[in-house]
């Protein structure tokens, strides 16, 4: 994993492809206020701190710390039951784009998105082209978190 460091308060910025505007979408139904996120990540202060966030905005989260772990949670619930998975890229043993495509091929409708401090967003979709799937380019701040959790889970709404 890759040490980030978030300062607050934080005011907008762009990062990446993902915009801070005041126009993010919101969540729409009461229904999305349950939507479940598992968060994948080896650094315990950023797992927390993304679980503290995506909390803050009404969701539930459950944490893994590993891929394997990850796998875990995903093979014990019903399909359906997490509406997005949000992976670290490097960890120790399985890597985050080998998790996604492994629960992708077990669960296919599932809403992925990847995080990383050592990949960009370029590399990360020229690797992944086959996958669809968020990016978030560490360092990143609360309001691209949430902004970026909210356009993913908004995107699979509209589609259902």
């Amino acid at each position: 994993g890759t040490p980030v460091e978030m300062v607050l308060p934080l005011a907008p910025r762009r990062i990446g492809t993902v915009s801070t505007s005041s126009s993010a979408p919101q969540f729409t139904k009461p229904d999305d206020l349950k939507k479940r996120i598992l968060v994948v990540d080896d650094e315990s202060d950023i797992l927390s701190l993304i679980s503290f966030v995506l909390q803050g905005e009404g969701l539930e989260v459950t944490e893994a710390s590993s891929a394997e772990e990850a796998l875990t949670y995903i093979t014990n619930q019903q399909p359906g039951y997490f509406s997005m998975m949000l992976t670290d890229w490097t960890m120790p043993g399985m890597q985050g784009p080998d998790l996604i495509r492994e629960v992708l091929e077990a669960q296919p409708s599932l809403t992925v998105g990847l995080m990383s401090g050592l990949v960009n967003s370029q590399r990360a979709y020229q690797e992944l082209a086959d996958l669809s799937f968020v990016f978030l380019e560490k360092p990143f701040n609360p309001l691209v978190l949430t902004s970026t959790v909210r356009k993913a889970l908004n995107m699979v709404s509209s589609v259902n």
